[in-house]
């Protein structure tokens, strides 16, 4: 049963002496920004796994991901995205993209195939942005040029984006 939340995860009652911690990187297979958007709320019962116990400590590391999933694997064993469709694009190129999540350094966007993305800050306009959101939000829509950078099965966006 949830416990408490915090900007950090979840604490889970776990009926004994201490409380175990569902960090915000385990409360879902999918990346979360703000723990408040998990929609958890205290009394809720929830369904966690046990990753780690530090009994000399008394921490008890928790998971909320489902074990299944690609996400739980080591970066070595993800499987790649296919990402031939964007090495076929040319650069001045346009494709829609849903904006994810806003951090300092710029934003998460994800393509309608599910291909995430990172357009840096220093790309998100032709003018210098101080302020990531100033430039975008999330859940916005916006068109992305197709200039690009490969690697690990993500697009790194290396132009500007059009806000539509």
């Amino acid at each position: 049963m949830v416990k408490s939340t915090t900007d950090f995860g979840v604490f889970v009652d776990l009926g004994m002496s201490t409380d175990g911690l569902v960090h915000k990187s385990q409360l879902s297979n999918t990346f979360v920004a703000n723990v408040a958007d998990v929609g958890l709320e205290k009394g809720q019962t929830v369904k966690v796994r046990v990753l780690s116990v530090d009994a000399a400590k008394g921490q008890v590391s928790l998971s909320m991901k489902d074990k299944g999933e690609a996400s739980a694997k080591p970066a070595g064993e993800r499987k790649r995205a296919d990402l031939s469709k964007y090495e076929a694009m040319s650069p001045q190129e346009e494709i829609e993209a849903t904006v994810d999540s806003v951090m300092p350094y710029g934003a998460f966007v994800k393509f309608e195939d599910g291909t995430q993305g990172l357009v840096h800050i220093s790309q998100l306009s032709v003018g210098r942005v101080e302020n990531t959101g100033d430039a975008v939000s999330v859940s916005g829509t916006n068109d992305i040029e197709a200039a690009y950078t490969l690697c690990e099965g993500y697009v790194s966006v290396r132009e500007q984006v059009r806000l539509s």
